[in-house]
């Protein structure tokens, strides 16, 4: 009866406080209150003690990015398109999904650009791989620096391994392959019509692949040379992949693509190891696990976010020769295995001797000790160089769950001790922004998402970033198929650091 009586009482009271509510309620939207500003509920919950193995603390708040939607990709096969790339082309924008690529025109309108597997079929009988389809299917696409003349543009990919491989230019392989390569291949388009050539398909070359982990990933032009990330070809690590091996498992590649007589491609005669047996000629850089996203600065500095395993998110400048430690390490720690804490130790005070390469930028894992995956990496953007209030930083973000966007000063990651005596290694700052959408506020980009209406309980975020042709940054969710455009990030718009 006690409890009644009082559902009864706040019922018949109710209506004299509603007033006073709903005043509360006007006064908190109006300083950016919106019900997640103080409840970062894009986070998986965890309980118990946390433990981080970087010391160095994230600054929070420290920029204020305004975002708006752009366009929106169509369902595929009755599912979001999973988005995968954002690559530009002059004012227009091309989209990579699992299996197609989409283009994008300046006012957000979408139409197909090629469909990646039905290509292959029509052309060699095979098809894309999606058999995992994280890591499957078309990863990325890049137009050469002359495709206003020659047409030609390229597609990183996993596809079906042939049957018979002989003839085909694997220019590394592994004994227990899978069923699926990673591969390049060329295409051109007509320039009058602005179609691709479907039969001008040329496989420039195929990486045998142990697992449907860590494949091939983005691929980027510097002036005539195309820059190919591929990953270290295993699952979650479990058994340490590639990295230090001698083939083009973890390592960032370089190659001029254009045939040459009965080449299919010419590699640089300054590559670092074209004279070192131990590694194939196209390799430029080693060390990585899951180099997840590659994006060069105005001077030609190379950027990659690489994916740690159970502690250490990277962002690396990438320079030739360097050997970046995956799997002996990993961040600026020694890599011994899985979990939080457990699975890194303190380099040793003769690390110099190894002659590592450490990164620039650094992010660890949260949550309780010795913990597996927790649902925390990282995905890359790009340097924003262009006077907007963006601009002067690097952006990346804790992907799958939370979608933190972080930054650093670019004076900071250029300026990074990367090598050398472990006890005067540096990192450049990581920052973390503000989100403003829809005139609201929010404090992660997975926070944004959700708001979004039908996307309040999606748990991942899975973000992308690209970058535009006026150096403007986008970003993507594989969980809803849109694409967002960072105003911030254009000269004139609103926002900037409050750091």
């Amino acid at each position: 009866m006690g409890r009644s009586n009082f559902i009864l009482k706040l019922v018949c009271f109710l209506p004299l406080f509603l007033p006073l509510i709903i005043v509360v309620v006007v006064v908190m939207r109006g300083f950016g209150y919106d019900g997640f500003d103080d409840f970062d509920e894009s986070e998986p919950p965890i309980s118990g003690n946390l433990f981080n193995p970087v010391r160095k603390p994230i600054v929070k708040h420290a920029m204020d990015v305004y975002m708006k939607r752009f366009a929106k990709i169509p369902d595929e096969d009755g599912k979001t398109a999973a988005i995968n790339c954002l690559v530009p082309l002059v004012d227009h924008l091309f989209i990579c999904t699992r299996t197609k690529i989409y283009e994008v025109s300046p006012k957000g309108r979408v139409n197909l650009f090629l469909d990646v597997d039905a290509a292959i079929k029509v052309v060699t009988g095979r098809s894309l791989s999606i058999e995992n389809l994280i890591h499957g299917g078309v990863r990325s696409v890049a137009f050469h620096p002359s495709f206003s003349e020659n047409g030609f543009f390229y597609v990183s990919a996993m596809e079906e391994r042939p049957s018979n491989p002989r003839g085909f230019n694997y220019i590394s392989d592994v004994s227990n392959h899978i069923d699926a390569d990673s591969v390049l291949i060329e295409w051109r388009t007509d320039l009058t019509s602005g179609k691709p050539l479907i039969n001008s398909y040329r496989n420039l070359f195929r990486i045998g692949m142990p697992v449907y982990d860590h494949p091939i990933k983005q691929i980027a032009f510097y002036e005539d040379l195309l820059y190919i990330a591929h990953g270290d070809g295993s699952v979650q690590s479990a058994v340490a992949g590639g990295g230090q091996t001698g083939d083009c498992l973890g390592k960032i590649l370089r190659i001029n693509p254009l045939q040459a007589g009965s080449r299919p491609y010419t590699i640089p005669g300054d590559n670092p190891f074209l004279t070192n047996r131990k590694f194939p000629g196209e390799v430029y850089a080693i060390g990585f696990r899951n180099p997840h996203h590659i994006c060069f600065g105005r001077d030609g500095t190379l950027y990659a976010a690489d994916t740690g395993r159970a502690n250490i998110e990277e962002v690396n400048i990438v320079k030739s020769g360097s050997n970046y430690g995956w799997a002996e390490r990993e961040g600026t720690f020694v890599h011994t295995g899985g979990g939080l804490m457990s699975g890194v130790d303190s380099l040793p005070a003769d690390d110099a001797k190894n002659d590592f390469t450490y990164p620039a930028a650094q992010v660890g894992h949260e949550g309780p000790f010795n913990a597996a995956f927790i649902g925390q990496a990282i995905a890359g953007g790009c340097p924003i160089e262009n006077g907007s209030p963006m601009s002067g930083h690097y952006y990346y973000a804790d992907f799958p769950i939370s979608g933190k966007l972080y930054f650093s000063r670019i004076p900071d990651l250029r300026k990074a001790k990367t090598e050398g005596d472990p006890a005067k290694l540096t990192q450049a700052t990581t920052y973390q922004a503000n989100i403003i959408y829809d005139g609201k506020r929010y404090k992660t980009l997975g926070a944004a998402m959700r708001s979004e209406e039908g996307f309040s309980l999606q748990r991942r975020v899975d973000v992308r970033f690209g970058r535009g042709s006026s150096g403007e940054l986008y970003w993507s969710s594989k969980r809803n198929g849109r694409i967002y455009l960072f105003t911030s990030s254009l000269p004139g718009g609103k926002g900037g650091p409050t750091y």
